[in-house]
């Protein structure tokens, strides 16, 4: 096999570790942004006098552009786990010829074929549109086909009518959430924000005897999830969750398979629950030719 090397055209500074990218996959106007993930688990905190609690050394030093004062630890808790998502626009190309900076300096292996040098290459860049706070995120995934509410929230909340493409989130928090984004940027919005939270489940709620804290402390938390809808040659039709109730499989930290329904207004609805690993089930997936059928793995 050869290995073709391709140039690498910009890098983004996601601050805390990126661990999850993907790509808005609806036709419209946003066909070249993508959600990147991210995930800290802050350096360990005693808990002093009161509610104050000891900022992190530099032997501890938060990743870069992030300030100590931005990550706190709870009050009586050891570490917390904190996150982004992060919308990026890919921009460009544009042409440009390689300096010499960009040269091999070492010769390839035999199955390693460079790029063409010299002469124009196309150039594409990254622009940052919006950044969110959140508890640490462990894994997202848009819904392959735009979905239709039926709920009056939903429209209240700024997110104006017709379909919408949903990006499922799970986090160190033990909430799935759900957000929504417009495929259009005609759409009307009464906020200035694309990617916008929706519904969430938590896991206490169901579970107030399991011990599960916030994304302050140890608990339960989710790992990784999945959407039972498969992508197609009908992908850019929507979904009317009054007619068709799309599932999404989570993984747990506990070694339990959680399965959830999306109701009509949007919601998230437990409909079954499994122990399935020993140690932390870190994937699931649906299969997308038979979705009665999931997968894991630890």
């Amino acid at each position: 096999m050869t290995v073709q090397i391709r140039n690498s055209y910009q890098h983004l500074d996601t601050g805390y570790t990126a661990d999850a990218v993907e790509f808005f996959p609806l036709p419209g106007d946003y066909g070249r942004r993508f959600i990147c993930a991210s995930y800290y688990l802050t350096p360990e905190s005693t808990t002093t006098t009161g509610s104050s609690t000891a900022q992190p050394t530099d032997s501890e030093a938060c990743p870069a552009g992030v300030s100590p004062a931005a990550t706190p630890a709870e009050s009586g808790t050891e570490r917390s786990r904190i996150g982004q998502l992060i919308v990026v626009d890919v921009v460009g190309p544009t042409t440009a010829t390689p300096s010499a900076e960009t040269a091999e300096t070492e010769p390839l292996p035999k199955d390693v074929v460079a790029p063409a040098q010299p002469g124009p290459l196309p150039l594409f860049g990254m622009r940052e549109v919006e950044r969110h706070d959140r508890a640490g995120v462990f894994d997202i995934k848009w819904c392959p086909r735009p979905l239709v509410f039926t709920s009056d929230a939903y429209t209240a909340t700024g997110n104006g009518n017709g379909a919408q493409g949903v990006l499922a989130q799970a986090g160190a928090d033990g909430t799935v959430t759900l957000l929504t984004a417009s495929a259009s940027s005609s759409s009307s919005l009464s906020n200035d924000t694309w990617l916008r939270p929706f519904s969430q489940y938590q896991y206490r709620d169901d579970h107030p005897d399991t011990g599960a804290t916030s994304a302050a402390g140890p608990g339960t938390f989710y790992l990784s999830l999945d959407w039972s809808v498969r992508p197609g040659p009908h992908a850019a039709e929507p979904i009317s969750l009054a007619h068709g109730l799309p599932r999404l499989i989570t993984s747990r930290n506990d070694g339990h398979l959680q399965l959830f329904q999306i109701t009509p207004q949007g919601g998230l609805q437990s409909t079954a629950e499994w122990y399935a690993h020993d140690f932390e089930a870190w994937i699931t997936a649906f299969d997308k030719w038979q979705p009665e059928v999931v997968y894991s793995g630890k």
